[in-house]
């Protein structure tokens, strides 16, 4: 599916440094600067890619970081969850820093839709846990008058048909091209 952006639309990353200070756990979640808040689109499928990394480095108790991507689409009333993905990173063993991408997906039905993208991220299996969230609202744009796709099952066509004895003959007209006939007699 086609990217939103040419990179990651924004970034999460949870340390863990238990020990070390009352404030060496923290969770970061930020949308990327200069990610474009609404664009023209030429294909109605589109990811959202987020970066998501967990350092775990502590004094004393490992942890994991948990990372959650939601996006949303506003149906006029409400917003309705269309993809939810989540990521938890870390063995509660190890030090070390993890890193892993989470992309959530939508297929446009509408010619402009709003979205809601919602980034979540938290300490897990420490002492003191610390989380963070931000919002990012995109607006897309399709770049052609029609939606969807369909498939043709038959061929449409007419049949007249005149008895015998009349001044009208059988004919058979068959559709090829909106807007153009062939006449078997």
């Amino acid at each position: 599916m086609p990217k939103w952006y040419s990179g990651p639309i924004g970034t999460m990353w949870v340390f863990n440094g238990q020990g070390e200070s009352p404030t060496a756990n923290f969770a970061s979640a930020l949308f990327k600067a200069g990610v474009p808040v609404s664009q023209v689109v030429t294909n109605p499928n589109i990811d959202f890619d987020v970066w998501v990394q967990y350092d775990d480095h502590p004094l004393v108790g490992h942890g994991r970081g948990y990372f959650q991507v939601d996006l949303f689409k506003w149906s006029g009333n409400t917003w309705l969850l269309i993809d939810s993905q989540s990521e938890t990173l870390g063995t509660d063993n190890d030090s070390g820093q993890w890193g892993d991408w989470i992309t959530v997906s939508v297929k446009m039905a509408e010619i402009v839709e709003q979205y809601q993208i919602r980034l979540y991220c938290e300490t897990q299996d420490v002492t003191i846990s610390h989380n963070d969230q931000a919002f990012f609202y995109p607006n897309a744009i399709q770049s052609f008058d029609y939606l969807g796709d369909f498939t043709l099952d038959f061929i449409p066509l007419s049949i007249v048909y005149s008895p015998p004895g009349q001044d009208m003959t059988a004919s058979l007209w068959i559709l090829l091209v909106a807007g153009f006939q062939q006449q078997f007699e």
